[in-house]
C-alpha cells in the first residue's frame, strides 16, 4: 500500500522583502557613488549622462527578476508537493485500465453438447415471437456524474462502480473512454484538472451551450482561464498530432453527451456534471480552441 502523507512542502522564500532591501541598499550605493564622490563638470560629461540610468537601473532590474523567479519556483514546488503519490497514481490507473479491459472484452462460452435442430414449427414460433434480452437498466445521472468525476482513489469502490456501469452503456463508454484519453494525455504535462482554478458559469448559460449557442455571450462556460496551462495545451494541440485528434473527438462526445442529458438535469445536478474532472477538461481543451471566444 503507498504512502499517503505528502511530501514536506519547500519553505517559502524571503522573495520580495529581500528584493526591496536590495534595492533600496543599491539605490544609495549609487546616489553616493554619482553624486557624492564627483562634482563640477565631470557630472555634465554626456558618457556618464547616458552610463547612470543604466548603471543604477540594471542591477534594480536583475534584483526584481531573481525575487519573481523565486516566488514562481515557490509556486510550483507547492504545487507540486500536492500531487498524489506516485504509487496512488499507478494503482488507480491500473484499475481504470481493468475496469475498461473488462466491459470491452467480449466473452466467449464454449457450448458443452451440440445444439439438437428444433423442429419448423418451434423454429417459425421463435421467429415470429422472439423473446426480447435482457434489457440494461438506464445510466442513472447519478452514475453518469460520479463516473464523469472518476474515481477519487484506488480504494473508492462506489466511483469504481458507477464508473463500471457508465461503461455499461452505449453513450456512457463513448464520453468515458474519451475522457480517460485526454486526462492521461493531460498527465503527461503534469496537468490534473483537479488543480485547476474554474470560474464557475451559471447553470442556464451551461443550458445555452449544450441547445447549440456559442460564441462570447456563453463563454463564461469556459471558465479555466489560467494563463499556463492554456499556453501548454495551445502549444501541443500544434505539434501533437495525437493529441489534438483526441481532443477534438472528445469536445465533440462530450457536446453531445451534454446536448443529450440536458433536458433531464436540474439545476443542481448540471451544476455538479460541470465540477467533474471531465467537464474541467472540456473547458480547458475548450478554451484553448476558441470553443468560447
Amino acid at each position: 500500500m503507498s504512502n499517503n502523507t505528502p511530501p514536506a512542502v519547500p519553505p517559502r522564500p524571503i522573495g520580495t522583502g529581500l528584493a526591496w532591501i536590495g534595492t533600496v541598499l543599491w539605490l544609495a550605493i549609487s546616489a553616493l557613488v554619482f553624486f557624492g564622490f564627483s562634482g563640477g563638470e565631470a557630472a555634465l560629461d554626456p558618457l556618464r549622462v547616458l552610463m547612470v540610468p543604466v548603471a543604477v537601473l540594471g542591477p534594480v532590474a536583475l534584483i526584481w527578476i531573481a525575487a519573481i523567479l523565486s516566488q514562481r519556483m515557490d509556486a510550483l514546488a507547492r504545487s507540486l508537493s500536492g500531487v498524489r503519490a506516485p504509487g496512488d497514481l499507478a494503482e488507480m490507473s491500473k484499475k481504470l485500465d481493468t475496469a475498461l479491459a473488462a466491459i470491452s472484452r467480449p466473452t466467449y462460452t464454449t457450448p458443452t453438447t451440440v445444439a439438437q435442430p428444433k423442429p419448423a414449427s418451434v423454429q417459425a414460433a421463435l421467429r415470429l415471437d422472439p423473446k426480447p434480452d435482457a434489457e440494461v437498466e438506464p445510466l442513472s445521472v447519478g452514475d453518469l456524474i460520479s463516473a464523469l468525476q472518476f474515481p477519487a482513489d484506488a480504494d473508492d469502490r462506489e466511483g469504481f462502480r458507477a464508473l463500471r456501469r457508465a461503461l455499461s452503456d452505449h453513450h456512457g463508454k463513448i464520453v468515458v473512454t474519451a475522457a480517460q484519453d485526454v486526462l492521461t494525455l493531460l498527465s503527461q504535462d503534469g496537468i490534473y484538472t483537479d488543480d485547476l482554478s474554474v470560474e464557475r458559469a451559471r447553470p442556464e448559460l451551461w443550458r445555452r451551450f449544450a441547445t447549440g449557442e456559442r460564441g462570447a455571450r456563453i463563454g463564461a462556460v469556459g471558465g479555466i482561464r489560467e494563463e499556463e496551462p492554456l499556453a501548454l495545451v495551445t502549444q501541443r494541440l500544434r505539434v501533437d498530432t495525437i493529441f489534438r485528434d483526441a481532443s477534438l473527438h472528445f469536445l465533440r462526445v462530450f457536446d453531445q453527451l451534454l446536448a443529450r442529458v440536458e433536458p433531464r438535469l436540474s439545476d443542481g445536478e448540471l451544476a455538479q456534471l460541470s465540477e467533474t474532472r471531465t467537464a474541467r477538461a472540456f473547458m480547458l481543451l475548450g478554451r484553448a480552441l476558441g470553443t468560447f471566444d
